[in-house]
């Protein structure tokens, strides 16, 4: 079969690990050039991954994430970006387990609809 041989090596721990790095190899090779600030701060918004598999399908071969949100955030904020997103998480899940609490619980149906017609007026006034 095609492709049982790959899925076959990449159970063991050999295979899994040539699986991964190759998978992550364009955040990986990123990382290794980062000096001591950009581990905290990151490289930017705006850096590219360079995804080599993908050349030869056709495709452009630079990309703004990989597979990993981890890895995306690492490289693209540095640990900031990581903190960023254990704080969406927690938060995204808190609210999930408690829907009643947040912002929401706390106006009123008048004040939802204050700050929705403030918000139109603003969009509009934009557009002009």
């Amino acid at each position: 079969m095609i492709g049982a041989d790959r899925i076959n090596d990449g159970l063991s721990s050999e295979g899994l690990a040539v699986q991964l790095t190759t998978r992550f190899s364009p955040a990986l090779d990123l990382i290794r050039n980062m000096n001591p600030m950009h581990y905290f701060v990151g490289l930017g918004a705006g850096t590219p991954f360079e995804i080599p598999w993908f050349e030869y399908r056709g495709l452009d071969d630079k990309n703004s994430n990989i597979d990993s949100a981890y890895l995306t955030y690492f490289v693209k904020y540095g640990v900031i970006g990581l903190y960023l997103l254990f704080v969406f998480t927690t938060s995204i899940t808190h609210h999930l387990k408690n829907p009643g609490c947040g912002i929401n619980s706390h106006l009123s149906g008048a004040d939802v609809h204050r700050v929705s017609h403030a918000l139109s007026a603003v969009r509009y006034r934009n557009r002009l």
